[in-house]
């Protein structure tokens, strides 16, 4: 009789923002535009990105992320869509370098 044993790993993620001590209302302190600052959620919901890239592009610094002042994250909107733009523009140019024959047909 063959004995098994069941492991279960779990993993928590951790983000890292830098802490700003300006206001996330006057706009992103990282570029200093004037750039809406949305929430995470909104974030998501508006590029069509999964929680874990929007964690890579923050963890990577591709985004710029503050703290509200109730501590909530909030992401700069003028980064989050330069960084969403960068990355359509890259599968696009994949997406030709594969040739005619893998592309849609147009009737």
């Amino acid at each position: 009789m063959k004995r098994t044993k069941e492991i279960t790993i779990i993993h928590y993620r951790r983000r890292r923002v830098k802490k700003s001590r300006a206001a996330t209302e006057g706009g992103c302190p990282a570029c200093g535009n004037g750039s809406d600052l949305i929430t995470v959620t909104e974030a998501i919901r508006l590029t069509g990105i999964s929680p874990s890239t929007l964690d890579a592009w923050i963890a990577g610094h591709q985004v710029h992320a503050t703290r509200s002042s109730t501590g909530q994250l909030r992401i700069c909107r003028r980064s989050l869509f330069e960084r969403a733009a960068l990355q359509v523009s890259r599968l696009a140019s994949q997406f030709a370098r594969l040739g005619p024959e893998t592309q849609p047909k147009k009737d």
